[in-house]
């Protein structure tokens, strides 16, 4: 029945356009800066302007910051995280070289919403972490435990994704107590 005389149908009760996910998993706020970081690691301004630098005389555009063999050429904004204490305890790659696309409204002056998805280890080198985070972060055992997050933006009380990342698993725990409830779209 439509109108006004019509009974109100809880939003529970209307089926979905789209697939969305449902889990529950903890939940970190954490800075991030896409200005400095090369290849997902942390450098200085000099290394920074490098990298901006090569990829202008390799023809490249220098929006965003592409790391060597990540996104095969194409400009990627990949940022450090850090943690409340101002340590360098991450990394994430957005989706988009311009962090206006796809809706994300990350004006560098907010903290981001990162949840869990998994967690996951690696031993004597790293395919996530460059070789010097990597020994920064490494335990006697030349093991690095960390987290695999995703960086999410809420529209509606659904979440979408708007980067992958990864973050140091001893700094996770101590920053992600609270655990939360995701519909992810």
């Amino acid at each position: 029945m439509n109108g006004p005389d019509a009974a109100a149908v809880p939003l529970g009760d209307y089926s979905m356009n789209a697939t969305l996910l449902s889990f529950s998993t903890t939940v970190a706020y954490l800075e991030v800066d896409f200005a400095m970081a090369r290849n997902a690691a942390p450098v200085d301004g000099k290394g920074a302007a490098a990298a901006a630098a090569g990829a202008a005389v390799n023809g490249a555009s220098a929006v965003g910051i592409a790391g060597p063999g990540r996104g095969y050429g194409v400009p990627l904004a990949i940022g450090n995280i850090w943690s409340r204490t101002g340590k360098w305890c991450g990394n994430v790659t957005a989706h988009d070289s311009w962090l206006g696309l796809q809706g994300a409204n990350h004006t560098g002056e907010e903290k981001l919403e990162f949840i869990a998805v998994s967690t996951a280890s690696e031993r004597g080198g790293s395919h996530v972490f460059d070789i010097q985070a990597f020994r920064d972060n490494m335990d006697e055992d030349e093991i690095v435990d960390f987290v695999n997050v995703l960086w999410v933006e809420r529209v509606g009380g659904v979440c979408y994704r708007r980067g992958l990342g990864h973050v140091v698993q001893r700094v996770w725990d101590a920053v992600a107590r609270d655990r939360v409830e995701i519909l992810l779209g």
